[in-house]
């Protein structure tokens, strides 16, 4: 409720409302509290993507005949922050996640290969039935369908009402389909 009031969160932001929020939060005794919460930001972005959103990826994953590998724990600060995802029926490939930049931004969703080094006769199909948007480095990807980037208010709304878990749904599914029988 505090919140709520400090941000007038819900109402129309006016230049006046904001300016007297800015001369509460300005006060001398309010700035350790300001800054607290400010401070305390990529804490709470790393805990709704570990603690809320993950486990219902996880349950997805297993759903879907997949078990989710590399548990990412700190998503703000790692470069190439991801996830990779194995199914028992597939040899060569496994799903994959990763923000291609530093903080959570960028995010592609594809196949990656067990090993990039190696040739497998199958990837040419499945580089066709995918359409990816890029083929590198044993990858065959694509630009999430969702946002791209997690470090925004928006972002983190969709991880808490399951919007980004229905695009990742859709995303395995149609992952699914297109490496069938490869």
């Amino acid at each position: 409720r505090t919140i709520n009031i400090l941000t007038d969160n819900g109402m129309e932001k006016d230049v006046l409302m904001e300016k007297e929020m800015l001369q509460e939060l300005g006060k001398q005794e309010n700035i350790d509290a300001v800054f607290d919460i400010y401070e305390s930001r990529n804490d709470l972005i790393n805990y709704i993507i570990n603690e809320r959103f993950l486990p219902k990826l996880k349950e997805l994953a297993e759903n879907k005949g997949f078990q989710m590998l590399d548990i990412q724990k700190n998503w703000m600060e790692e470069a190439w922050a991801g996830l990779s995802f194995l199914k028992k029926e597939w040899k060569y490939f496994k799903l994959s996640f990763e923000f291609e930049q530093c903080p959570i931004g960028n995010l592609i969703f594809g196949f990656q290969k067990h090993d990039a080094n190696v040739f497998v006769e199958s990837e040419q199909k499945l580089i066709e039935r995918y359409a990816p948007y890029a083929v590198s480095n044993g990858w065959i990807y694509k630009g999430f369908e969702g946002h791209r980037y997690w470090n925004n208010r928006e972002a983190i709304r969709d991880l808490l009402n399951g919007k980004t878990l229905r695009i990742f749904e859709r995303m395995f599914d149609e992952a699914i389909v297109c490496a069938k029988g490869l």
